[in-house]
């Protein structure tokens, strides 16, 4: 490129080829746009304000094609033009390919006239030497090598000049002040906002219109024009080109084809710039602009999906990336990811990675990009299998998280490669990561596809490990079956090979199998080896999970100080190798135990800890099950509505994951939380489902627990001879099954519940309800359960006492809060004192004040001081 010289020294006010008329205009050379900007009100103020700051003289918006940088800076410059004495002045570079016509373009667009006498720059630097003016220069990325010095001396020369540069490319020069444009804001379902107010759906909607005037928001496909914006990233290009499309597609058409999106995203605008036609030419222009290194790094880099650590890009890219990757974000093509912490992530929006990806395949660059891709990640999954049971738990669940598109991404090229056995391993490597995140759906389609290669039919230690954690996703999953052949499998091959540590492992899965089925002294012989192998190998993490298990199995047969004496081995085991998992499952089992020994002290903080160290690890596994314990212990407290919000988060997390095992189980508890609130239908309801699903997967022992539960409910209801029936329903399939010699957890009172049925029936009309019900076969137990239907008898009537009964209807967590509020406490200290979330406090105070109909926590505190509640 031709350089272009900065302006000479004047010895003049002014060259005489420039008119002293021309001393005083005021400049309003900014384009009208068309349409209005949409959802840029956070953007232009930000730039305003950097406009406005002291020592802000060159202001450059950068960002990659189609983001919108040009329009925002007219609306800026529009906006602004008064606050400059001598307006402002917009000059468009895009379709000037000479460096040296950049100045010329400047001279034309202030209406300077060059006569030839004095050096064009010389003549611009002289008219704007005294003049307070913002000078906008759109489109300097192809030029901005060459324009930079010049660019930097008339700002030296005008010191009332201001200019804004919208460029792909950093201009890189003394006095800079850059500013990222950010694509349009995604819509934030969780902060409530409605499609209609999300700006990127609002110019989704807008173009459409513009192709086709009958299109309308309102028509049922708002969602997707949400998901559009979503997969298209926010790029206002991309969605003026999706939507331009709306004349021959419908929204659900134009999702469907954003796999091969350069390929959607064309328009045919005729006022458009070319580069601007389709998000291909946006892309390539950039790209163009690359030396060839450049370009070749951009092209490798596009493998990686979800972004990159500086240390992966290295992997892939090779030598000289940490100077090459600071050139493609300087360009725009990389951007720097939000991440929490200290540590980089780089990444590309996915129609620019399509881009290069492209670009890779022509050059014939995949397989050796996706092998090094590959290769680091294998690495990495190797460290990680480690890393997740180690002090640094936490470090590499957050990294595992992250890379989960890599790593899937590296598992199906090896498997497209056939390279079965690294695939299971980098897939095993990562598996508990998966399993106490509660990926089963995806951990077992993935295993079970590898596992139906005829390389995988070897009985190797891959295999193995494989196999075990089938069966960890398979009975989650509702298919206890295919868990138990998986473990058995995993068991005699790992035996095979003579290898401690797999046939430790191993035994874990199918004691796990023997537990679900009840067999309880086989689960005990297994978990008893696999503790026997670990101790003599000192493994303290499979000292730590068999201990747990055992400690399970003998709270299952009511021996509370044996499942003590395990619980604390797994907590300790948990602590030495730093696994918050095992340290979880210890305090949860200690809980547990305090809990059947009725001592609601011990258990609480034991519970709450357990949660803590859950919700630390977004153990979403186990989480579901020690909420419904800790709404266990709120119910004891009389504090329905805190129970009710931990039920309904387990149910919530339950059905995320998918977890068909555990889901009768928390229906079950909601169906009794619920009853407890007084909704009896919607209580049968739930018991219904509870049932239905126990059906499905084959566990008798859920269906006997929701026929105690609905037993209550008819209690509740007046129909006492049905609760008899129930009630002996439960006996007779919790006999029918290996359970019987179990302690399991029931929801309700069992013994306090049949007292209150016999009272009111009389003991021989009990006894024959209650013996035709043990007779039912499960089948038409499950039939009668489906057929009832409870009728409007309140709680008094039935003989069982109110779940809210204390002073003026308050229940008591409701005035342990009043006291809180009375000390001064903000809702956000109760909660944190209390271990309860901020909306569980806030809801608590709103009840306060509607029970004492007072419309203030000052009066409230007033009121419970009079009265003597504090």
């Amino acid at each position: 490129m031709s350089e272009i010289h900065a302006p000479a020294q004047a010895t003049s006010p002014l060259p005489p080829s420039v008119s002293p008329m021309r001393m005083d205009r005021v400049w309003n050379a900014v384009p009208v746009p068309l349409t209005p900007l949409l959802g840029r009100d956070e953007e232009i103020g930000c730039i305003r304000v950097l406009l406005d700051a002291q020592g802000t003289r060159l202001l450059t918006l950068t960002g990659p094609g189609g983001i919108g940088k040009t329009r925002l800076a007219i609306e800026v410059a529009a906006q602004v033009a008064p606050d400059f004495a001598h307006g402002a002045c917009f000059v468009a570079l895009a379709s000037v390919r000479d460096p040296q016509f950049v100045v010329g373009a400047v001279a034309q667009a202030l209406g300077l006239q060059d006569s030839g006498e004095s050096p064009v720059q010389d003549i611009v630097a002289a008219v704007l030497r005294d003049r307070h003016l913002l000078l906008v220069l759109d489109n300097l990325e192809h030029v901005v090598g060459s324009v930079a010095p010049w660019l930097a001396a008339l700002l030296a020369e005008c010191p009332l000049l201001h200019v804004m540069v919208t460029s792909r490319i950093a201009v890189q020069i003394d006095g800079e002040q850059r500013f990222v444009v950010p694509p349009l804001p995604l819509l934030k379902v969780e902060a409530g906002e409605a499609v209609s107010d999300n700006a990127a759906v609002a110019l989704f909607t807008q173009r459409a219109r513009a192709a086709n005037r009958d299109f309308d928001l309102t028509t049922g496909h708002a969602g997707v024009m949400a998901e559009i914006c979503r997969q298209l990233e926010g790029l206002p290009l991309a969605i003026e080109l999706a939507a331009s499309r709306i004349s021959v597609l419908s929204p659900p058409a134009i999702l469907a084809r954003l796999s091969d999106r350069l390929s959607v995203l064309k328009g045919d605008r005729r006022d458009a710039p070319e580069r601007h036609r389709t998000m291909r030419d946006a892309i390539a222009w950039s790209y163009d602009l690359l030396p060839p290194g450049e370009q070749a790094l951009f092209r490798r880099l596009a493998v990686f999906v979800g972004g990159f650590t500086v240390e992966a890009a290295e992997a892939v890219g090779g030598p000289m990336t940490l100077d090459l990757l600071t050139v493609l974000v300087d360009h725009s093509l990389v951007r720097r990811l939000p991440l929490p912490g200290e540590g980089a992530r780089m990444g590309m929006h996915e129609t620019i990675r399509e881009f290069g990806l492209e670009q890779l395949i022509a050059h014939g660059e995949e397989g050796a990009a996706r092998d090094a891709h590959a290769g680091y990640f294998l690495q990495m999954g190797a460290e990680a299998d480690r890393g997740v049971r180690s002090h640094a738990q936490l470090e590499w669940f957050a990294r595992l998280e992250t890379d989960q598109d890599n790593l899937r991404a590296a598992i199906a090229w090896l498997a497209q490669q056939e390279r079965i056995e690294e695939a299971l391993k980098l897939a095993t490597d990562i598996m508990w990561f998966h399993w106490i995140r509660g990926h089963d759906t995806e951990s077992r389609d993935l295993l079970e596809s590898l596992l139906a290669h005829p390389q995988a039919a070897k009985r190797t230690v891959g295999r193995v490990r494989a196999l075990a954690y089938i069966h960890g996703t398979a009975t989650p999953l509702g298919d206890p079956y295919r868990a138990k052949l998986a473990a058995m499998e995993a068991v005699s091959i790992a035996r095979e090979h003579d290898d401690p540590y797999t046939t430790a492992f191993t035994l874990l899965g199918l004691g796990g199998a023997h537990t679900f089925e009840g067999d309880l002294d086989a689960a005990t012989a297994e978990f008893e080896e696999s503790l026997a192998i670990s101790q003599e190998r000192n493994d303290l993490w499979l000292i730590g999970i068999a201990s747990a298990h055992l400690s399970q199995i003998a709270t299952r047969r009511g021996d509370t100080e044996l499942a003590t004496v395990y619980a604390k081995h797994a907590l300790q085991a948990g602590r030495d190798v730093g696994d918050r998992h095992l340290m979880a499952a210890g305090h949860g089992h200690l809980a547990e135990m305090a809990l059947r020994q009725g001592s609601l002290e011990r258990a609480e903080p034991s519970m709450i800890e357990a949660l803590r160290l859950m919700r630390a690890l977004g153990d979403k596994r186990n989480l579901p099950y020690y909420l419904v314990n800790l709404a266990r212990i709120a119910l004891h407290h009389g504090d329905v509505l805190t129970a009710v919000t931990q039920v309904e988060e387990s149910f919530a997390i339950t059905q995320q994951t998918g977890n068909r095992q555990e889901l009768p189980f928390c229906l079950l508890a909601l169906a009794h939380v619920t009853r407890r609130n007084g909704e009896h239908a919607r209580a049968t309801q739930l018991l219904r489902e509870s049932i239905l699903l126990s059906q499905q997967c084959g566990q008798v022992s859920g269906i006997a627990q929701a026929l105690q539960e609905l037993a209550a409910v008819a209690i509740e209801s007046g129909d006492m001879r049905f609760a008899a029936r129930m009630f002996g329903a439960s006996d007779g399939l919790m006999a029918s099954t290996h359970h019987a010699e179990t302690e399991l957890w029931t929801f309700v009172n069992e013994a306090d519940l049949m007292a209150v049925v016999r009272s009111a029936l009389g003991d021989a009309e009990f006894s024959t309800a209650f013996g035709a019900g043990q007779a039912l076969t499960l089948d038409d137990a499950v039939r009668e359960a489906m057929e009832f239907t409870p009728s409007q008898v309140s709680a008094d009537a039935s003989g069982l006492p109110s779940p809210t009964d204390s002073p003026f209807g308050l229940t008591p967590r409701e005035l342990e809060v009043l006291r809180l509020m009375a000390d001064g406490l903000t809702n956000q200290e109760i909660a944190d004192t209390l271990f309860l979330s901020l909306r569980t406090v806030t809801s608590h105070v709103t009840g306060i004040l509607t029970k004492l109909a007072l419309t203030s926590r000052t009066a409230a505190v007033s009121y419970a001081i009079r009265h003597g509640l504090i």
